[in-house]
């Protein structure tokens, strides 16, 4: 089996929606979307607008005692909610012409994509030009109502190792002890394969998981993340995939060294016997530092295979397009 594995990060979203926040914008955003957020009162006692440092503290000061876990239910959820926004909407195509043909000519069969991302943008637009589909295209999470009129036809997989806007945490019937990981299905999130669904928008003003049995589901950027088996899961399917790819394309992710599962993919990747004809694609305006990083990692030996394009990925779709019709590309 041939087939690709993507790594897509920030820098996918940002290229599409300037309005999308980085990192160290988060806070501020999620403030403007819910004013009444906790984030203020813990910005101010952490004294910090950095996200991951404020959710870190949060969630040591959760393990000792000195709050409630409920108030890290209501900053995910904000999160869920905030990132709706970015949903795909067919009227961007018109506006972002090279978007069509990225994802046309980007993604074959069996390919898996990595999505760091919250927001549903890939999966709406995927969706919509028939390239995936969400029923058995997420992996181990599924949506039991999907009847099989929905068919991925390419057998892409999405897999969200980080949760997603529209996934919901939910008690498995008669065992109220347990729950499992499920995902919103309907036209706003998914164009063409929902546009007959009778389920409806069920997606309501936060924080809707209050009195609620249903929970939105996302691993919040802390640097304490403990996941689900369903993420679990995820993880080991995009280690298997690491194993068997041929080429792996990083588009908008910066590999910080604390992301230690996605360096993990990458030795994956790279520890097999024909890994000199194995392809790192980088796509990214900090492509060369993170190429230098990859380097310095593995000493250098994996110079000849790693490909840098130092480049915006509207700037970078057709170079990308050869790079992956190349098998000889370097």
């Amino acid at each position: 089996m041939k087939r690709n594995l993507f790594i897509l990060g920030a820098g996918l979203t940002k290229s599409i929606f300037n309005s999308a926040p980085l990192n160290d914008e988060l806070v501020n955003a999620l403030l403007d979307f819910n004013p009444s957020s906790q984030l203020k009162i813990l910005s101010e006692k952490y004294a910090t607008h950095d996200i991951e440092l404020l959710l870190t503290k949060l969630d040591i000061d959760i393990h000792q005692g000195g709050y409630d876990s409920e108030i890290r239910n209501e900053i995910n959820a904000d999160i869920a909610g905030y990132f709706q926004r970015f949903r795909f909407k067919p009227n961007i195509l018109n506006e972002k012409r090279w978007l069509e043909k990225f994802a046309l000519k980007s993604f074959n069969n069996d390919d898996v994509i990595i999505n760091l991302n919250y927001e549903c943008f890939l999966e709406g637009l995927l969706d919509y030009l028939g390239i995936w589909n969400p029923n058995k295209g997420y992996g181990v999470i599924n949506n039991v109502l999907i009847d099989d009129s929905c068919v991925n036809v390419k057998n892409i997989q999405i897999l969200k190792i980080h949760g997603s806007e529209n996934f919901t945490q939910q008690p498995i019937f008669n065992k109220p002890e347990s729950s499992s990981v499920t995902f919103e299905f309907n036209e706003s999130i998914f164009p063409k394969s929902a546009a007959n669904s009778f389920f409806g928008h069920r997606s309501v003003p936060i924080p809707f998981w209050k009195n609620h049995a249903v929970k939105p589901y996302i691993i919040a950027p802390s640097y304490v993340k403990i996941p689900v088996v369903e993420i679990i899961y995820l993880m080991i399917d995009a280690i298997e995939a690491a194993k068997t790819s041929d080429k792996i394309i990083i588009i908008g992710c910066s590999l910080r060294p604390e992301d230690s599962f996605l360096w993990l993919l990458l030795t994956t990747f790279f520890r097999n016997p024909n890994w000199r004809n194995r392809k790192s694609i980088i796509i990214s305006p900090e492509a060369n530092r993170i190429g230098n990083q990859i380097r310095q990692f593995w000493g250098g030996i994996v110079s000849n295979c790693l490909t840098e394009i130092p480049s915006k990925l509207e700037n970078a779709i057709d170079e990308l397009c050869a790079l992956l019709n190349d098998s000889d590309a370097k």
